[in-house]
């Protein structure tokens, strides 16, 4: 996530911080689960979340990109 400070509103939760859940994870089950950790922030209640396969591709790319 970007440095700048994004948020989402939901009328039913109102205002929280956005945080990045790739494309799988919202449409199946059993894609394992990972998720991100920012040493900077280390209590941060959102942090973001991707499947196995999106970790497999953030390891062979070393980042995130638009592959």
């Amino acid at each position: 996530m970007s440095d700048e400070e994004l948020s989402v509103e939901c009328s039913e939760h109102g205002k929280s911080p956005a945080t990045f859940v790739c494309q799988h994870l919202p449409a199946g089950k059993d894609l394992g689960f990972n998720m991100g950790y920012d040493p900077e922030h280390p209590d941060d209640a959102y942090p973001d979340a991707w499947c196995d396969q999106c970790e497999a591709m953030l390891e062979q790319e070393g980042e995130w990109n638009e592959r």
